[in-house]
């Protein structure tokens, strides 16, 4: 088993001694290169490498990792598995709590269990069958097949006309989803240490023989084809997404093999919106919503609050920010953030404006009145994240038997400025939102020159002119 440091975040990962400077030296090389996840100061005189507001996994070329943990839990075990559950909603990913205990493991990483997920879901597309499609190849070949390019059969075979170069299609599972998989199931393998694991991401490799590594990533997630056949690929491609674009997002470093990490208030904020969502069965719930600008003429400083809630007529009667920021008293709160959120109340003309933080453990809430003009009222909520709570147990599952329809536990709908939990059902129909009515342009269409042209068929529509003699 690989040496694995694990902190929360906002803590110190390693200070410098004697001892450690090898370690200390890979680590600032990192943090130098990547000022947004890690920061180099000083405390006590002693120079420290202290982590930012993201979480994920960073391995080192002599095989150590840092992993860094959202500061929920009475542990790093508690808080891994948390973090696991809100990954899982920020990708659209099942929680299957099967797979989940490799979370609940001093030992193991973070990432054994999305590479134990990838896995599974694999298995079910090997299992139902793998996409293939038709490619287009060029050759030089002694058979006849397809059509000849003359042009380069002259050039190459001018002295062999034995052979012929044509291009013809093939049927080959080396098509853009499946390059992601094999990419993916590679760069897994340098995350991993589980034994298990290895082995099975190995045999991934192995069965996808047929298929090339990704030479752009981009561009072959731009391919992927959404199908009614593809709908199995989905979840395995949001672990490729997370491991391939996250892994190649700008994070880097001289002594750096492989570096996943998420934005925490990302992830609060999706996950927050999809508790929401999740509660408010049959009833409009936007996430991050553009409720307009504070200067409506130049469109500056935008306001998109987490969640909108919508009345029945299409009007807002609720608007909600999630902030990642852990305060003991609402003294902590940054009144730019309030300011933010009583603005975006006034521009949708709401009654309710939520302002969630989160914790570990109940905290009392707070209801503010502003009153300018209109009364609004502003309630500060606590995500509680405790063991047990509704928040920590929220999951979404996906029904196989009656595709479309996913299954939500967990923490829901704001009432009276309170969270209250709920267990339902919320049909994957698409909402309709209300949309701003355009100015309809009257279609203006041209005027026949006569009637006998309006009456002829187009191909007889000739303009015969005669010549002077």
């Amino acid at each position: 088993m690989k040496d694995i440091i694990a902190r929360f975040e906002n803590d110190v990962i390693i200070e410098f001694n004697e001892e450690n400077s090898e370690l200390f030296e890979k680590i600032e090389d990192f943090a130098l290169r990547n000022p947004q996840l890690m920061l180099l100061c000083m405390e006590k005189g002693i120079k420290v490498i202290k982590s930012r507001d993201f979480a994920g996994v960073l391995r080192l070329n002599d095989g150590r990792a840092i992993e860094i943990y959202p500061r929920l839990g009475k542990s790093v075990t508690e808080a891994k598995g948390l973090l696991g559950r809100m990954v899982s909603a920020y990708l659209d990913m099942p929680f299957e709590k099967n797979t989940a205990e490799l979370l609940d493991s001093e030992e193991s990483s973070f990432m054994e269990y999305f590479a134990a997920v990838f896995i599974r879901e694999f298995s079910k597309i090997m299992k139902s069958g793998m996409l293939s499609g038709y490619t287009s190849i060029e050759e030089n070949t002694n058979s006849m097949q397809g059509s000849i390019l003359f042009s380069e059969n002259i050039r190459r075979n001018l002295a062999h006309r034995e052979r012929l170069y044509v291009r013809h299609d093939v049927f080959t599972p080396d098509r853009a989803e499946n390059r992601l998989i094999k990419t993916a199931a590679v760069v897994l393998l340098k995350l991993v240490d589980s034994h298990k694991n290895q082995q099975e991401l190995k045999k991934i490799i192995i069965q996808l023989d047929e298929v090339k590594i990704c030479d752009n990533v981009e561009r072959d997630f731009a391919a992927c084809i959404n199908t009614r056949n593809a709908k199995k690929y989905t979840a395995v491609l949001n672990i490729c997404r997370m491991v391939l674009q996250r892994n190649s997002s700008g994070y880097f470093g001289k002594y750096v093999t492989n570096a996943v990490f998420f934005s925490m208030q990302e992830i609060f904020e999706v996950y927050i919106s999809k508790l929401a969502k999740a509660a408010r069965e049959g009833k409009v719930v936007k996430a991050l919503s553009k409720a307009g600008y504070l200067c409506r003429e130049r469109k500056f400083f935008p306001l998109n609050p987490t969640i909108s809630l919508y009345e029945s007529d299409g009007s807002i009667y609720c608007v909600g920010n999630a902030k990642w920021q852990h305060i003991a008293s609402a003294n902590e709160i940054n009144p730019d953030d309030i300011a933010k959120l009583y603005a975006a109340a006034e521009m949708t003309a709401s009654d309710t404006a939520v302002m969630i933080f989160p914790s570990y453990g109940s905290i009392p809430d707070v209801e503010l009145v502003f009153d300018f003009g209109r009364n609004v009222n502003l309630i500060i909520e606590f995500a509680d994240f405790s063991e047990g709570s509704e928040v920590a147990e929220f999951i979404c599952e996906v029904d196989e038997e009656n595709e479309g329809i996913s299954e939500y536990e967990g923490y829901g709908e704001i009432e009276d400025g309170e969270f209250v939990a709920v267990v339902g059902k919320q049909m994957a129909e698409p909402m309709e939102f209300p949309v701003e009515e355009k100015e309809k342009i009257p279609e203006v269409t041209a005027e026949p020159e006569t009637a006998e042209i309006a009456k002829a068929p187009e191909k007889k529509r000739i303009k015969i002119v005669k010549r002077k003699r």
